[in-house]
C-alpha cells in the first residue's frame, strides 16, 4: 500500500522510474518516526511536514 505513494509520484513524474521504493519510504517515514517515538514531540512545528516533503522529494531526485 505504502509503495503506492512512491509509485503515484513516479507517474506524475515528481520521481524518476528508477526511485528506490523501500530507500524512498524511509526516508519519507524515518523523521515522521523519529518525532513521535524517540523526541515524543505531541505536535509538529509549522510547516514541518511540507519541509520534509520538498527535502524528501529533492533528495529521491539526487540519486
Amino acid at each position: 500500500m505504502a509503495e503506492g505513494i512512491v509509485a503515484s509520484a513516479q507517474r506524475r513524474g515528481e520521481l524518476r522510474p528508477g526511485t528506490d521504493h523501500a530507500l524512498a519510504l524511509d526516508l519519507i517515514s524515518g523523521p515522521l518516526y523519529w518525532r513521535s517515538v524517540v523526541i515524543r514531540s505531541p505536535k509538529l512545528p509549522k510547516g514541518y511536514l511540507a519541509a520534509l516533503t520538498r527535502a524528501t522529494t529533492e533528495a529521491l531526485k539526487a540519486l
